[in-house]
């Protein structure tokens, strides 16, 4: 199964993603494998920026301005890594 898709709460059947899920969803995307491994790799460092972000909105000590910044700072990321961002 693709590592990011969690079925949490049993809300599709077990037989929703089966071993041949991976493969369905590859063919739909029309994508390689290595794209996909491609894009983890890109990914994965988002993780730590994410829990740091929510961390700082979870604590609350932080200016309006400095929450607007902190924003820019992650999406600014994320749009990087994904590929939306032009200069």
């Amino acid at each position: 199964m693709l590592k990011f898709i969690q079925n949490i709460g049993e809300y599709f059947s077990s037989n929703y993603f089966d071993e041949d899920f991976s493969a369905k969803v590859l063919r739909k995307t029309c994508y390689a494998a290595e794209d996909i491994k491609d894009f983890n790799k890109r990914v994965s460092p988002l993780k730590d920026k994410f829990f740091r972000f929510k961390q700082l909105f979870i604590e609350d000590k932080l200016r309006t301005k400095d929450k607007i910044y902190e924003s820019h700072q992650f999406h600014t990321a994320i749009t990087f890594i994904l590929g939306l961002y032009f200069c």
